[in-house]
């Protein structure tokens, strides 16, 4: 029927609907496959189900023709991937065949992708190709098939109509060919019973096709019915019980036959096993006993027995790892073995235990390889090859090769992650690629996490390799977490930073939900425990030795894990020990070049076999090996006068010192032999006060630093002045040592271990300790931006100024800076804590006030209170307290450092008007509005004067006075001044300055508070939307940009809206800077009003009375502060609202007695306080006095703020239904309503 070197095209035809041919050609496909054929089927069918839903549990992958192709179609090679098509590609378990479905084929003509196959099919790559045509006659369609066709098959019912029509279909068909065609009829759904219905119905097919026939009698196939495929899209011979009928198999067998004119006759027999899991995944079997499944491994290869055992888990079988079930393979029950082959598995004892293991018992044994490459076990041929794959191809052929049928949801399933994925989120220290050892110990690790989650923490002491154990346990298992992050935790200020930073990688700017980011936010830890973005997670917190320093920082979750590594732990899950003598060995080995077993055991025995002791010996070997061996020495001889010199040397140290200690002085004497030596120990010295978390390159590198290594060092240094890269030579010398690591990549950090720091501090004298100390405070004081570069306003600028600061910041409390005496280092800790002020979060600042309160009492005890850096200390200070809500601590420090700066300094000195700058903030947030407005003015005058009125000091000052005009009842003015100040920051520092916007926002507020609503919407959202577009991290400027729309909108009775928008921001406020932050409370205030307008007055009540108690107990302001009254304000008014009209009325009366009494009668907030004593008068039903009192209200609104204003027409609209003689209380009556703002 065909010739040798082209494939068979059969197509497949029915004239009606519901004949089962979709059926019969997956059936034939996989019969043909399974006889190692390679079949391609277009899928052109016209109903359900289709061919892929028959073979879908053996897919494999995605193949685009013209690469499987090779050059068969020049007219395939010359187009496109997505005109080509692309073939799905099915693949039978242990078989050479596989199938290809090109599906959803036009139904007009063959098209491209199939002509593209068809030709490419008809040389060498498919043996046979399967068309499943659309049902019915239709004519031009029958033509186009019968032009390729080889063979046809018509498909029908045994019903003599469906006959009549099966024949004629098939005369139709054949007419299209001149030469003839073979047409093989199939009868599906036929009734197998040997009775005389049955041989009648034979008999009718065969006479109604007679004239089909070439030659003798037709060959009639007869596929019997089988229920279960009325169910699901089943493969009948795969699902047919093999003890039971096999009159199926034979009709397919037959079939095949006449296709393939004898070229296959018989079904190869399927392994037991393939068929029964078949049947057991659809019904068709009972469960038993789940097959077993074993899965030996090197250990550096868990994650993939893991991602293996996940796998055939979800298709059904009941998969271990080896390590957890070694009793499978000695019991009696069936097992199968899946062993990871790699070159890990060559390197291990692995081969060994097996082979034992294999003498006990007779199993089935598999490679699984997951490198290209010949790898062991030597002794088992049979291999599934997923080297290189992606992993839906490799999770096909393992499924495939033991005949599972995975769950339609399985591809998305956490419990199997492929270990070539990444994390979307991942920040560690570089891997120690010849990390050696501590394999049973990270096997520990893991199972713990694995079976608990949770937090598991590793214990030993200094130098024993706990750092290295968890790095190593990071990068390993990397793929099966979403998020991996290391976290420094030497302090808690290295934590929050670590936090922060976080933070800055979580963050989808494409979510209306991002992560702040802040400094000392812990809100990306709360965003780990929602499991929301990163359902599997896994931070590492590095030495954490201080009690406490991770209270509040450690999230918890069942899909998340947590490695803390500390010295100090009580009961440590898992105690580290010294190496075992033989991974000592190996370590020794395999990093010394020629280095004999029996050497390194005496160098092992020597170090204790402590980890860092280990590699440190490691380092000073390889050097020396390397100059013996310049010298002309040979290997041998040169490794065995290294091990004597290196024992000698170790020996002569003080033998009661620490081995650790011991080796830093053999490492450091040897380095000193020459100048570059000399620099690079006093580097290492110099960088033994700085922060174990890692010295940055940009420091290390930086003139401040070069030009300190160059004065001490004198003229062995003094190449460091003429060139800079002198310093990286410094670098690498040190690091070829092993004095300390240098990352040259995205970390780009030196780092020394914290016992080498130790013992290098310890090696010094007292004296040499102190000045080099000094010497390093002198070069971190150096490298500090000063007061004009803190406030440069350049993207540049700020990107600069803020990597500086954070770096500075690692070293702030290690190097001793805290104690320091001199000018410079203490201009750098006043600046410093600026930073934390302007750059650093509610954790941040708080972290920072108790060490600054310490370090004000010091500088004033040690230089007295007119000291002027202990005066710019106190007013930084006082930012920070501010910031935190604490007016009043913040008021006496401003004053305290304002007298004195005025009574030693000039009027309009910039420190004293800085000073004064923030004393205007302090007042304001106590509520003296007068006063800060006086204070304010003559601070913007006075930096007017002294800067002029573009610098960035007198924008900042005319932002402050804005606000103090605003609070002191001028938002016209406030607006006036406002406006000159965006004009001019947008002129002077763009578009890409938050505070720009910052001003913008303020716009918005002034022009709500005049009544111009809409201006006030498009300025707010304006402002938001661009602080949103800035940086890939929400601050609290841009949550108050969004919130102040919010209010504007409810103003415009939109409340539905401002509720949502305020919910949303009032949680991300309370995790940024916590639930009882002064802004805090304001948004939680204006979420109250939208709740009591949207008729949800209960809810009102509940947070208003949260905000009355946040702003008394937590915020600490006094009773009769304005903002307290507004709070009280809007709770009387919630409560009238709530029926709870006399308390409503008691808390109205006393916030309009506090503020009348602190801002006077015609301030625009008493006269809507005003308006509300008539609103809750009314509520109580003295009408007459509601009409009075609103009457009185509504002209003071029309005199002191206009007729136009909102406020206005809100007390005209209740005087009006007041008059009303049929008004009821308070009904109909409509609230002005009034926000807590910013200070």
């Amino acid at each position: 029927m065909s010739s040798p070197r082209r494939a068979t095209v059969v197509v497949f035809l029915s004239a009606s609907g519901g004949t089962g041919r979709t059926s019969t050609v997956a059936n034939l496909a996989w019969v043909l496959a399974a006889a190692d054929r390679r079949v391609l089927v277009l899928d052109r069918g016209s109903e359900g189900p289709r061919v892929p839903e028959y073979l879908e549990p053996f897919y494999l992958r995605d193949v685009v023709l013209a690469e499987e192709f090779g050059g068969g179609a020049p007219a395939a090679r010359d187009r496109s991937a997505n005109q080509r098509g692309t073939a799905k590609r099915y693949a039978l378990p242990g078989g050479a065949g596989h199938i290809d479905v090109i599906a959803d084929v036009p139904a007009r003509g063959i098209s491209e992708a199939g002509g593209a196959a068809l030709g490419a099919a008809r040389t060498d790559t498919h043996d046979y190709v399967l068309i499943d045509a659309p049902t019915g006659d239709d004519s031009a369609e029958l033509a186009a098939l019968a032009e390729v066709a080889d063979v046809g098959v018509v498909c029908f019912v045994p019903r003599s109509k469906a006959i009549r029509n099966a024949v004629a279909l098939a005369l139709a068909f054949r007419g299209h060919k001149p030469a003839g065609l073979p047409i093989v009829p199939v009868a599906t759904m036929f009734n197998p019973r040997d009775d005389p219905q049955a041989r009648r119905s034979l008999d009718a097919i065969r006479t109604a096709f007679s004239p089909l026939a070439s030659s003798g009698p037709a060959t009639t196939v007869q596929i019997p019915y089988r229920p279960y495929e009325a169910f699901d899209p089943l493969l009948a011979v795969l699902a047919e019980d093999p003890a039971g009928d096999q009159g199926l198999r034979e009709q397919y067998e037959r079939l095949a036959a006449a296709v393939t004119d004898g070229g296959v006759i018989r079904m190869p027999a399927m392994p037991r096993a393939v068929g029964s899991r078949y049947r057991r995944a659809f019904g068709l079997e009972d469960i038993g006993d789940r097959d077993r499944i074993v899965v030996a491994y090197a250990p550096r290869d868990r994650p993939w027995a893991e991602w293996a055992c996940g796998v055939l888990e979800r298709a059904g079988a009941q998969a271990s790892l080896l390590r957890h079930h070694r009793e499978w393979m000695t019991d009696e029950s069936p097992c199968e073995l899946v062993v990871i082959s790699s070159a890990e598995w060559d390197r291990g004892k692995a081969e060994t235990e097996l082979a034992a293991l294999l003498d006990q018992r007779s199993v089935d044994v598999v490679r699984l390889r997951i490198e290209a490459g010949e790898h062991g076990p030597v002794s088992v041929d049979r291999h599934i090859d997923i080297a290189r794959l992606q992993e839906p191809e490799a999770r096909a052929r393992l499924l495939t090769h033991f005949g599972l049928i995975e769950p339609p949801d399985a591809a998305g399933d956490v419990t199997a992650r492929f270990p070539t994925a990444e994390p979307s989120v991942r920040s560690l220290p570089p891997r120690h690629t010849r990390f050696v050892g501590r394999e049973d110990d990270i096997e520990a690790l893991r199972d713990r996490l694995s079976a608990h989650g949770g937090v598991a923490t590793v214990g030993g002491v200094p130098g024993i390799g706990k750092s290295e154990l968890a790095l190593e346990y990071a990068h390993r298992f990397a793929s099966d977490y979403d998020l991996v992050w290391w976290l420094p935790a030497h302090d808690r200020q290295a934590v929050l930073i670590s936090v922060s930073q976080l933070g800055d990688h979580m963050r989808d700017p494409d979510l209306n939900d991002p992560v702040p980011t802040e400094y000392g936010t812990t809100s990306p830890l709360d965003e780990l425990t929602g499991g929301r973005r990163y359902p599997r997670w896994l931070l590492i917190y590095d030495n954490a030795d201080t009690e406490g320093v991770l209270d509040d920082l450690v999230p918890s979750r069942e899909g998340g894990h947590v490695v803390v590594t500390s010295s100090t732990a009580a009961d440590p899950d898992l105690e580290l020990d010294e190496l075992p003598s033989g991974d000592s060995i190996r370590l020794l080995v395999t990093r010394v070049r020629g280095l004999s077993d029996r050497d390194a055991d005496r160098v092992a025995r020597a170090v204790d076999h402590v980890p860092l002791a280990l590699e440190l010996s490691v380092s000073w070997l390889a050097e020396a090996v390397n100059r013996e061996r310049r010298t002309g020495t040979d290997v041998v001889d040169a490794v065995t006068w290294s091990v004597r010199d290196f024992l000698d040397r170790l020996a002569s140290e003080h033998p009661d010192r620490e081995v650790v200690a011991r080796l830093v002085a053999v490492l450091t004497d040897s380095l000193r032999q020459d100048p570059a030596g000399r620099v690079a120990v006093l580097l290492a010295e110099m960088c033994a006060f700085l922060s174990t978390q890692g010295v940055g390159l940009r420091f290390v590198r930086s003139s401040a630093m070069t030009n300190a290594l160059a004065d001490v060092g004198g003229i062995d240094a003094r190449s460091l002045r003429l060139d800079s890269w002198e310093i990286d030579r410094t670098l690498w010398l040190g690091a070829r040592f092993g004095l300390f690591r240098v990352d040259w990549g995205e970390r780009s950090n030196l780092r020394l271990h914290r016992v080498v720091q130790r013992a290098l501090l310890d090696a010094m004298s007292d004296d040499q300790r102190a000045k080099r100390r000094a010497q390093v405070l002198g070069a971190l004081a150096a490298f500090a931006p000063t007061e004009a570069e803190e406030a440069e306003e350049s993207d540049d600028g700020r990107r600069t100024r803020a990597w500086r600061f954070r770096e500075l910041q690692k070293h702030v409390f290690t190097s001793g800076a805290l104690g320091s005496d001199d000018d410079a280092v203490r201009r750098w800790l006043v600046n410093q804590l600026r930073f934390l002020y302007t750059d650093g979060g509610s954790g941040v600042s708080l972290a920072s006030t108790a060490p600054g309160h310490a370090l004000l009492e010091r500088w004033t005890r040690q230089f007295g209170p007119d000291d002027p850096l202990r005066s710019r200390l106190a007013t930084q200070l006082a930012n920070v307290e501010r910031r935190l809500g604490k007016a009043e601590v913040a008021l006496e420090l401003d004053q305290g450092a304002l007298q004195q700066q005025r009574r030693t300094l000039e009027l309009a000195n910039p420190q004293t008007l800085i000073t004064a700058r923030g004393l205007g903030g302090d007042l304001r947030g106590l509520g003296e509005f007068g006063e800060a407005l006086d204070e304010d003015y003559d601070t913007w005058q006075g930096l007017r004067e002294a800067f002029g009125d573009d610098h960035p000091h007198t924008r900042s000052a005319a932002n402050n006075l804005a606000e103090s005009k605003f609070l002191s009842g001028d938002p016209a003015g406030a607006l006036e001044l406002e406006i000159d100040n965006f004009e001019r920051r947008r002129r002077l520092f763009g578009p890409g300055d938050p505070k720009t916007w910052w001003s913008q926002t303020r716009i918005g507020v002034y022009l709500r508070e005049l009544g111009h609503y809409k201006e006030a919407v498009d300025a707010l959202r304006g402002a938001r939307d661009e602080l949103r577009g800035l940086d890939n991290e929400i601050s609290p400027v841009e949550l108050v940009a969004g919130w102040h729309l919010a209010i504007t909108q409810r103003l415009m009775g939109d409340a539905k809206s401002a509720k949502n928008a305020n919910v949303q921001i009032l949680r991300r406020l309370r995790s940024a800077q916590g639930i009882h932050h002064p802004e805090t409370l304001a948004c939680e205030l204006s979420l109250a009003m939208d709740h009591r307008q949207l008729g949800d007055a209960m809810t009102a009540v509940d947070h208003s009375t949260s905000v009355v108690d946040g702003l008394r107990k937590y915020v600490g302001l006094a009773e009769d502060h304005p903002f307290v009254a507004l709070a009280r304000l809007c709770l009387g008014l919630s409560m009238s609202a709530a029926d709870q009209a006399e308390k409503g009325a008691r808390e109205v009366e006393a916030a309009l007695e506090v503020i009348e009494g602190r801002l006077g009668e015609v301030h625009p907030w008493a006269l809507a306080a005003a308006v509300a004593r008539a609103q809750v008068t009314a509520a109580l039903g003295d009408r007459a006095a509601a009409r009075s009192l609103v009457d009185e209200a509504h002209r003071r609104c029309r005199v002191f703020l206009g007729d136009r204003h909102p406020a206005t027409r809100i007390a005209g609209h209740n005087l009006s239904v007041a008059r009303d003689s049929g008004a009821e209380l308070d009904k109909g009556w409509r609230t002005i309503d009034v926000d807590i703002p910013q200070t």
